[in-house]
């Protein structure tokens, strides 16, 4: 696998004729021996008030025991709110996936690990009206502090099984749709690695050991 990475880092700097600094931009590799690949989108969502851990019940649902993910988009409704306004938000999760029955649980609890180990949270403080400029949207009327985070556009995990090196990785993945925004959580994630690296650790009974990290 290390060869491989090497001879596409000689292919792009003779293509290109950029610095090989650009390449590990796009994928780092934490630990070779490893086996977890863990891949994000640079483009960002802004969840809201939508909770991380409420994002994930519903690809628990949509991932089944069989081995596959239902692929129809599934719907959360929420609100992102500002000191001065609320917006309604839909954000739309497009889960994907294929792996053995025995690693379904295993594969969602690294994927969330990871996806909470790179969000950017804050919390907002939204002043209450008795007024609400939009009719459309519903506005607290009291004083309301909430936590919003944002994550990158897509997540995906796959597990690289060194007894398997010949069959298609388990895999787990999802596409977010919401407001996008400018902030660089990939880009960010890829220079200190090691929080999300513990994060994805400490999950699944330790089955998991961050192999590499791809932005893409």
């Amino acid at each position: 696998m290390r060869g491989q990475t090497l001879i596409l880092a000689a292919t792009f700097a003779t293509t290109f004729a950029s610095p090989l600094t650009q390449l590990w931009k796009r994928e780092k590799v934490y630990n070779e021996h490893g086996n977890l690949k863990l891949t994000s989108s640079k483009d960002t969502v802004a969840l809201g008030d939508i909770k991380i851990n409420d994002t994930k019940q519903k690809p628990n649902k949509a991932c089944h025991d069989s081995g596959q993910c239902e692929t129809n988009d599934i719907k959360m409704k929420g609100q992102l709110l500002s000191t001065d306004q609320a917006n309604n938000i839909e954000l739309t999760l497009g889960p994907d996936g294929s792996y053995p029955s025995d690693m379904r649980r295993k594969l969602l609890d690294a994927l969330f690990a990871a996806v909470n180990g790179m969000a950017k949270c804050e919390k907002t403080k939204h002043k209450g009206s008795s007024s609400c400029p939009n009719p459309m949207v519903f506005c607290p009327a009291k004083d309301k502090t909430v936590t919003q985070c944002k994550v990158p556009k897509y997540w995906g995990v796959n597990y690289q099984d060194p007894k398997e090196k010949k069959a298609a990785p388990p895999n787990i993945g999802t596409s977010l749709e919401v407001k996008v925004v400018g902030d660089k959580v990939c880009q960010d994630t890829m220079g200190a690695l090691s929080g999300v690296a513990g994060a994805v650790s400490g999950v699944a009974g330790g089955t998991f050991t961050l192999l590499s990290f791809a932005c893409n």
